[in-house]
């Protein structure tokens, strides 16, 4: 068997190095994006992807159950509007008032935003169980 050159062996190393480090990278870059308020991208020409919470405002809910979509407006902490649009199954915890976050694509000529994942959560499931965890860790 004939020895490797160790010219090969250290360019090998490299392109499994910089792929390594390629991919970091991407990743990090692709999920490592700010949480905007409804200010910041409301009206803008070009935002690309975005990262939202907030609140759901009452009565704004309309869900096709048939089509699997969700269209609904969220208001932030500054009580600036933006109309949210999610094609997917709606998530048990969603109604009206719940936190919601979303992530997805601002669509300026229709002023919404397509969002391509939503979380809900319902303040009262979590409330009620903080408070009988601190309750047992107390009655130690």
């Amino acid at each position: 068997m004939k020895p490797v050159p160790q010219r090969r062996v250290w360019i090998a190393a490299g392109v499994v190095s910089a792929s390594a480090l390629y991919l970091v990278i991407s990743t990090l870059s692709s999920s490592g994006f700010a949480e905007l308020p409804v200010s910041a991208v409301r009206g803008q020409p070009s935002v690309g992807h975005v990262k939202m919470s907030g609140q759901v405002v009452p009565d704004s809910a309309v869900y096709d159950a048939r089509a699997l979509s969700l269209q609904f407006t969220m208001s932030d902490e500054q009580g600036e509007t933006i109309t949210v649009l999610f094609r997917g199954v709606k998530p048990n915890a969603f109604r009206d008032h719940a936190q919601v976050m979303i992530e997805g694509r601002y669509d300026p000529d229709r002023d919404l935003v397509e969002a391509d994942s939503l979380l809900a959560k319902c303040p009262s499931r979590y409330q009620e169980h903080d408070r009988e965890s601190t309750e047992a860790a107390f009655a130690l």
